[in-house]
């Protein structure tokens, strides 16, 4: 009996795989296949290759199977996921505006040592996702703020809020119209919730058809979703994701200090060029720091 229940265990694995796999053909068409989508392609490299180095290790054959099972995860993550030289930009912008985004996990006692942190990025624009009432207008002395459901943000000149864009209560979106000494931008920020069990793919299309419509210069959020999801791979010409442009090195921002997900996106549109895009590492949060410096083509 043993011996039995020990041979189907060693099948989990290749049950798990096909379900990877489907999951990265299909992608997010639905709550089930969201669920397989989402699966960390890392984790699974990583529980092949010490499979295979166990079955090795006890002289088992298994070890030829579950070696081949570590080739596709590792080739996705390596090809798909991540890119490792930075992208170029055909122009340079006449000025240059640094974006900062960065999901606190909602801060009690370490806010003061988050604040240090932001401070030293020297943004122009500051958003903040899963913010608390411990975070005060008075701590961004150089920034109007704009306090939201959830995020705040500061901005080196006025700013106005639209109201929800995305009914449903499931992605809390909204337009913040930002008039910085450079010129105007338009930055739709959002968070999308965390539960598994809601079909997120609707109202992440909806958020970017309401970017388009609304010709937003930049998405920003945790939208707790791949940067592969079905939504973001339907971009419009002009439309592009800040790290696929000018990003490269490690692309998850989820959970720190082993991020295994992208979920926190920077999307840019057809006005927007960006300049750097880069990912900061900090045991304040649970969230890697967005950093985008970008320019306009035309800054009104």
């Amino acid at each position: 009996m043993k011996h039995r229940l020990l041979k189907w265990m060693s099948w989990v694995p290749v049950v798990v795989f096909v379900l990877w796999s489907i999951g990265q053909l299909l992608k997010d068409r639905s709550v089930v296949l969201g669920v397989m989508f989402y699966m960390p392609s890392v984790l699974l490299t990583v529980a092949y290759a010490m499979f295979a180095l166990i079955a090795g290790w006890k002289k088992s054959r298994w070890w030829i199977l579950y070696a081949g099972l570590t080739v596709p995860p590792m080739a996705c993550v390596l090809q798909l996921e991540n890119r490792w030289t930075p992208g170029s930009i055909s122009q340079k912008p006449d000025s240059v505006c640094r974006l900062v985004h960065w999901n606190l996990c909602r801060p009690v006692s370490r806010w003061p040592e988050q604040l240090e942190r932001l401070r030293a990025l020297a943004a122009d624009v500051i958003i903040l996702s899963e913010t608390t009432d411990s975070i005060r207008e008075a701590d961004f002395p150089e920034h109007q703020v704009l306090q939201l459901p959830g995020m705040l943000i500061a901005c080196r000149g006025r700013m106005k809020a639209s109201k929800s864009l995305v009914p449903g209560g499931v992605v809390a979106a909204y337009q913040v119209h930002c008039e910085l000494p450079e010129g105007s931008l338009d930055v739709i920020v959002a968070d999308m919730t965390s539960n598994f069990r809601i079909w997120r793919h609707p109202y992440l299309k909806s958020l970017v058809e309401c970017a388009i419509e609304r010709k937003a210069d930049l998405v920003v959020g945790d939208l707790n979703t791949p940067r592969r999801s079905l939504a973001f791979d339907e971009l419009p010409d002009g439309y592009h994701h800040a790290y696929d442009a000018v990003g490269c090195g490690w692309s998850y921002t989820w959970p720190v200090p082993l991020p295994v997900l992208a979920i926190d996106h920077c999307l840019c549109g057809p006005e927007t060029i960006p300049v750097n895009y880069e990912l900061q590492t900090s045991w304040l949060s649970d969230h890697r720091i967005q950093i985008l410096d970008f320019g306009k083509l035309s800054w009104e």
